[in-house]
């Protein structure tokens, strides 16, 4: 293991000065960005510091204007590709100052342009990008930075480039992004963010394909109590007819939105051999989980977003529960996965959980189905105890 994890050093490092001056061609140099991106995905959370010395020419080369302001397409998606990557690794820190975190910010929202089209030699990246910034829940950084009209631009991307071809994960992921910034941005609202998702939502709008309409409808209902003051407000202040509107906007503004019926309509997915209802491309649904902000850290999550009914009831364990013998549910698999809490990360509630097969993750337990094996000595409650809101069987 170690010296697998020399022969990665030396091989960054190799690559990373080489990115320090980078060849004037552009298939050298793309060839270059793939190798440097290659070898950043075999890199964990958490590197060791000769791992991160060995990370740092790469970081430097990354972030200098030859690359960020390169006029090709595929080498701008190839950076923020390899930025992203960065970001993953560096998690829960960031990794660069705030000025040029705003300028990673602009790259990587540039990048989800043209997200619909699959045959270009960008599409993996670009669907790779987006998942990266759902997973460690990057508009928050970008929220802390007040890069509102980036955020702005990646939400009107989000709802001119979503297809019926794209696999389920596009749509779950930019859904996320957008509840997840809606649910952060509680103490000074954005309120700008609302008129793509309003435009989306309008009645005849010809240039709104359904599938983004079916999207912001469900940002919509996920952020209804978040959203609802603020969408009262806009409509008042700009005079706005529901009567124009799509159903969901209709029921938060009037606070009946539990009285809607789902919508039955399916999509069909390329990747897939039968039509996908519309019901399982829902996110998590948004919880009045208050979560006390701590500006500049990104999330750290385990790769496979899982999606899951929202917490409401799950004891607020804290530290205690370090120590316990847990199982936690993963709906893609459908089973338990057993593992250790081996530290509790209060500033923003999570425990890191180590399971048996050596994955580690790091969750917010009040939004997972999961249950006491063992506990700690330092937990009173009764072994065995079951910490999920509903049966986890009705999953399978």
């Amino acid at each position: 293991m170690a010296s697998e994890e020399k022969k990665l050093e030396n091989q960054l490092l190799k690559v990373g000065n080489k990115l320090l001056k980078p060849p004037s061609s552009t298939n050298g140099l793309l060839y270059l960005l793939n190798r440097v991106k290659s070898l950043l995905e075999r890199v964990e959370q958490s590197p060791t510091k000769s791992l991160q010395d060995a990370l740092s020419p790469s970081l430097k080369a990354l972030i200098g204007d030859a690359l960020l302001r390169h006029a090709d397409i595929e080498v701008k998606v190839t950076v923020a590709s390899c930025v992203i990557d960065i970001v993953r690794i560096s998690a829960p820190e960031i990794p660069y100052d705030d000025d040029q975190m705003k300028e990673v910010f602009r790259l990587i929202t540039s990048s989800f342009e043209n997200l619909h089209d699959k045959l270009s030699k960008s599409y993996t990246k670009r669907t790779f990008i987006l998942n990266v910034v759902s997973k460690f829940r990057v508009s928050m950084i970008m929220l802390d930075l007040e890069c509102d009209d980036l955020i702005l631009e990646m939400f009107q991307h989000f709802l001119k480039e979503i297809r019926y071809h794209h696999p389920m994960s596009v749509f779950s992921d930019m859904k996320s992004i957008m509840v997840h910034t809606f649910e952060e941005s509680n103490d000074s609202f954005p309120t700008n963010l609302l008129s793509p998702i309003l435009a989306s939502v309008k009645k005849n709008n010809e240039e709104v394909l359904p599938i983004a309409r079916r999207l912001a409808e469900s940002v919509l209902e996920s952020c209804a109590t978040i959203l609802r003051p603020y969408l009262k407000q806009v409509v008042n202040t700009l005079g706005i007819s529901l009567d124009d509107y799509s159903d969901v906007l209709v029921s938060i503004c009037q606070e009946k939105i539990g009285s809607l019926k789902q919508n039955d309509e399916f999509l069909t997915n390329d990747h897939m051999d039968k039509p996908i209802s519309l019901k399982l491309l829902e996110a998590s649904k948004s919880s009045n989980l208050t979560i006390e902000k701590e500006p500049k850290k990104l999330i750290d999550f385990r790769e496979g977003t899982k999606d899951m009914d929202k917490m409401s009831n799950t004891k607020a364990y804290g530290a205690k529960l370090v120590g316990t013998r847990v199982k936690v549910w993963w709906p893609d698999d459908k089973m338990f996965y057993e593992g250790v809490v081996s530290y509790f990360y209060a500033p923003r509630n999570m425990h890191k959980i180590v399971y048996d097969d050596g994955e580690e993750e790091y969750v917010i337990l009040k939004e997972e189905k999961w249950k006491i094996i063992k506990t700690s000595d330092n937990l009173d409650t009764g072994e065995g105890t079951y910490c999920t809101c509903h049966d986890a069987l009705k999953d399978l």
